[in-house]
């Protein structure tokens, strides 16, 4: 499972569990509000990296429905290589967020 703080971004705050006695354990700090989903055991992989794609839209109005969408997506990827055995937390195999995979060692080398 993974657990978000409703009232954070940029990563933070970001808890992994197997089981009820963690969640419980993770989400009885100050934080009020969380989201906690069942963690997608087999994602897809780009090369090994798990990712998200970043599309924005803008809808203004329902009826009829106007939606317009950025040409520009972008993916994101983990900082490590995907480990399907799930027995590693760390968080730069299974997040995607900028804010964490900026802090891995080999980011800047990557990206250069």
């Amino acid at each position: 499972w993974i657990m978000k703080p409703a009232g954070k971004s940029r990563g933070r705050g970001i808890a992994f569990s197997r089981d009820l006695e963690g969640i419980l354990k993770e989400t009885s700090g100050e934080e009020e509000q969380w989201i906690c989903q069942k963690y997608i055991e087999n994602p897809q992989l780009i090369h090994g990296y798990k990712f998200d794609i970043r599309q924005w839209v803008l809808v203004v109005d329902w009826n009829p429905l106007t939606v317009y969408r950025w040409n520009e997506p972008y993916l994101r990827f983990a900082a490590s290589k995907y480990d399907d055995s799930l027995m590693d937390d760390d968080p730069f195999i299974h997040l995607v967020n900028n804010s964490i995979s900026k802090d891995h060692p080999d980011f800047y080398k990557q990206n250069e």
